[in-house]
């Protein structure tokens, strides 16, 4: 295979660096200076093509070609930031005014619905309305009226937008930054009397068809998927809803490495393509127009099971392609894999360039690039004459070669990497089949008595033994390695890796073996440097919890957490989790800051004075009786909105700055901080600043 062969991917691979940097050089009327580079690049390009291109000066033209790609993919980005485009909604922000909009997408949590609202207009009166854009988040109370918002209504509303705040805590997840994926930067809290419905059918129509074909679906799998635990996996192997799943469940899944089965992707509209095409091949008509009539109805047969399952980004790419895979088969054309592959994400990447930063787009181009090129090669590694055995064998290359390609994005987001993933794939990718192929009969046929049920119980069956070996898988010793932590140095050094191990299964000389090793070298090194950093570590973290104390003495890989009493230790795994694993912990220790005093070798807590290493503490709270004579400390630390003043605080303790943490009231916190620069005083607000982290030098430990 040659560059030759790819043309798409070519063109992809410098757009898809456009768009990858544009978020690290981003400058005030940078769309207007990249939109006329590129412009001057087409001209060029138009110029140099229309003369005679000399074969000595093609790398000239080639690279022209991919810095226009690039200009593109950067401009693409640009333009489809809302924010960035006059009229967007957060211009008015900071006033409370009435927004209309349409939902785009509902969210139904346990107290607030949250909803995805495409703002068309605003107004300050609701007399002269003013046109806007925009995506918001609104966040409502779950009540008998915010029931009845859905998909495609028109809503208006009174608020007062709030930008979404970034994570407070280290290597927490980022729900700032999820919500700019979708291109949503402002949220706003809506009262119950500030909101109405002003029109039920604004939405696109073929969507909101296609949202009535999907709950309609949903109403049959739950008449025929009693129990919790199917009617989770039914929903989102075949509709692409994973809103019923529960956490052990989906914990059983992702740790067999089986969660990917839960998400409709190649395999589902693969089947759907294969089942339109059947159907229609057994209408033996002969006219020159059927041949492009069973065209048309299967590209609608595949793109409508695309929108009833949601569009997620593994479905989107996987309709694109079999578009693809038609139109060429209608053509009687060859079709590269490859090129169709890139000229799908293209053409996803131009619409949308933010599908880039998802983390499922990511996965699945990976993924099936990986089925795509590795695994003919590992198939052929074993030959096995059982046709049941070779049918196994075939499973396994399969799932051996979609792990190659991704397991470094998922070390890199998950930190987690599960072992039986080949044993779970046969189990999982034979079931998807039959769950597919069943679930989808159903649907159709529910209403025929009989055989409505008979596919009801024996899709029940199905599912209920799939998820039952998925339980078991997960219960074998050793399955899953966790908390495996690299940077973005080590992941760039590892897909280059196995760039370069393609290079060397292709061109098989000793250069691109020693490029191979180099590399390898580089991986380990990164490995073996990081892991002496953990091993030395010595650092006090205070982290922001609301309504509560949370502080973690790391000491080398071992941690020691001191929490009030009302933070239980599966509470610290939100704010602190992520840290820690990021910290190479090895053993965590937890302590009540309510307790007395601790003393171990190296830190040491006296009822409200903690000493680690060289580092003194003084946690203050409205039990605590502040001292005559000045005392010398390095912090001091606020929490349980104790009823002192800043000033009585300098006059007790002689200190570096003040840290209010998340225990306390807000109101509280504004008035020490006004109070603190007044005085002149450093503080450390982590309800706006976020969690504080300090690291100390190697000192001697406490006797």
């Amino acid at each position: 295979m040659s560059w030759r062969e790819i043309p798409i991917l070519r063109l992809l691979l410098p757009l898809v660096i456009g768009m990858a940097i544009s978020p690290f050089w981003y400058f005030p009327d940078r769309i207007w200076i990249v939109g006329t580079l590129l412009l001057l690049n087409l001209v060029l390009l138009i110029w140099v093509a229309r003369k005679r291109i000399v074969y000595a000066h093609r790398t000239r033209f080639g690279a022209w070609s991919f810095l226009f790609f690039v200009w593109m993919g950067t401009s693409l980005s640009d333009l489809n930031q809302d924010v960035n485009r006059p009229g967007h909604c957060a211009m008015f922000g900071a006033q409370s005014i009435w927004y209309q909009g349409v939902i785009y997408k509902k969210d139904v949590g346990a107290q607030r619905l949250r909803l995805l609202v495409k703002v068309d207009s605003i107004s300050a009166d609701q007399i002269k309305w003013k046109a806007a854009s925009g995506n918001l988040q609104l966040s409502l109370a779950v009540d008998s009226r915010t029931f009845l918002l859905d998909y495609g209504q028109a809503i208006r509303f009174k608020s007062q937008l709030r930008e979404v705040p970034p994570s407070l805590n280290p290597k927490a997840f980022d729900y700032r930054n999820y919500l700019r994926q979708q291109n949503v930067y402002y949220q706003t809290f809506v009262d119950e009397e500030d909101w109405e419905i002003i029109n039920h059918h604004a939405g696109n129509p073929i969507l909101m068809l296609a949202d009535k074909w999907r709950k309609r679906s949903i109403k049959v799998l739950r008449k025929h998927l009693p129990s919790s635990n199917e009617l989770g996996v039914g929903l989102a192997l075949i509709l692409g809803n994973k809103s019923e799943i529960d956490d052990s469940l989906r914990a059983a899944y992702a740790n067999t490495g089986a969660m990917h089965v839960l998400a409709v992707s190649g395999l589902h509209i693969g089947m759907v393509y294969l089942g339109i095409s059947f159907l229609l091949g057994l209408i033996s008509w002969r006219h020159p127009y059927w041949k492009w009539t069973k065209v048309v109805f299967t590209i609608l047969g595949v793109w409508s099971f695309a929108l009833i399952t949601g569009a997620s980004p593994s479905v989107l790419r996987a309709a694109t392609m079999f578009t693809f895979l038609i139109i060429g088969i209608a053509f009687s054309r060859y079709t590269n894999i490859y090129n169709t592959l890139a000229a799908s994400a293209f053409i996803l990447l131009s619409f949308n360039p933010l599908l880039l930063q998802q983390v499922g787009f990511q996965l699945s181009y990976l993924a099936v690039f990986g089925i795509i090129y590795f695994q003919p090669r590992i198939y052929r590694l074993w030959y096995i004459k059982n046709r049941y055995g070779n049918y196994l064998w075939k499973l396994v290359s399969v799932s051996l070669a979609a792990q190659i390609t991704t397991f470094p994005l998922s070390l890199f987001y998950f930190h987690q990497f599960p072992l039986y993933f080949w044993l779970s794939g046969l189990v999982v990718v034979p079931a998807a089949v039959l769950i597919l192929t069943g679930g989808l009969g159903l649907l159709f046929l529910s209403n025929i008595p009989g055989i409505g049920w008979l596919l009801g119980k024996t899709l029940y069956a199905v599912i209920w033994l799939t998820n039952a070996l998925i339980f078991v898988i997960q219960q074998l010793p050793a399955g899953l390695l966790k908390g495996i932590w690299i940077s973005g140095v080590s992941l760039f050094l590892l897909y280059l890796l196995i760039v370069l191990a393609i290079g060397f299964l292709e061109k098989r000389t000793a250069r691109w073996a020693q490029a191979v090793l180099l590399c390898l070298c580089g991986v380990l090194v990164i490995h073996n440097l990081k892991s002496w950093q953990n091993t030395t570590q010595q650092e006090l973290t205070v982290y922001q919890v609301y309504k509560h104390t949370l502080i973690d003495l790391i000491h080398g890989r071992q941690i020691y957490s001191l929490a009030d009493a009302g933070l239980q230790p599966e509470a610290q795994i939100f704010p602190a989790g992520n840290y820690r694993m990021y910290k190479g912990m090895k053993e965590q220790t937890n302590f009540s800051l309510e307790d007395a005093a601790f003393k171990h070798k190296n830190w040491q807590l006296h009822r409200h004075f903690l000493q680690f290493e060289s580092l003194r503490l003084v946690l203050i709270n409205g039990a605590l009786v502040l001292p005559k004579n000045p005392l010398t400390v390095d912090y001091v630390l606020l929490r349980d909105n104790p009823d002192h003043t800043i000033e009585e605080l300098t006059q007790s303790f002689r200190f570096k700055a003040l840290i209010f943490d998340g225990s306390n009231y807000r109101d509280r916190v504004n008035e020490w901080t006004t109070e603190c620069e007044m005085l002149g005083l450093k503080y450390y607000s982590l309800p706006e600043t976020g969690a504080l982290t300090i690291e100390l030098p190697h000192s001697p430990t406490i006797e």
